[in-house]
């Protein structure tokens, strides 16, 4: 089915708004998908961006800032995401013995 068939459009008014529309419904397409099965496992599509960069550095730990740079969505609420994860026993944090204003962040064997 083309773009045009699938938003019901007959046209575009050049390329390269034609491919900004279907960039834009294929990311929604797909980010339905995703999250129809995060929901199955009670995580939103932020925390498992998360759980995401510190599986990357499993078993080292992560710090705070370096999970906030390495987010896709950087609206995203780091310290809140990190709190709900270690409700749900996905992940724990432990303060960085050389710098007490660094809190690294470790998957619990759950979040593994």
């Amino acid at each position: 089915m083309t773009i045009e068939k699938q938003i019901k459009q007959k046209q575009f008014k050049n390329k390269t708004e034609k491919a900004i529309v279907n960039i834009a419904s294929t990311h929604s397409y797909f980010s339905s998908k995703v999250n129809g099965v995060l929901k199955t496992h009670s995580v939103s599509s932020q925390q498992f961006n998360v759980l995401r960069i510190i599986k990357g550095q499993h078993p080292k730990p992560v710090s705070i800032g370096d999970i906030t740079s390495r987010m896709i969505d950087k609206m995203s609420n780091t310290s809140r995401l990190i709190r709900r994860l270690e409700k749900k026993d996905l992940v724990q944090k432990v303060n960085n013995p050389f710098d007490g204003r660094q809190i690294n962040v470790f998957l619990t064997l759950r979040g593994t």
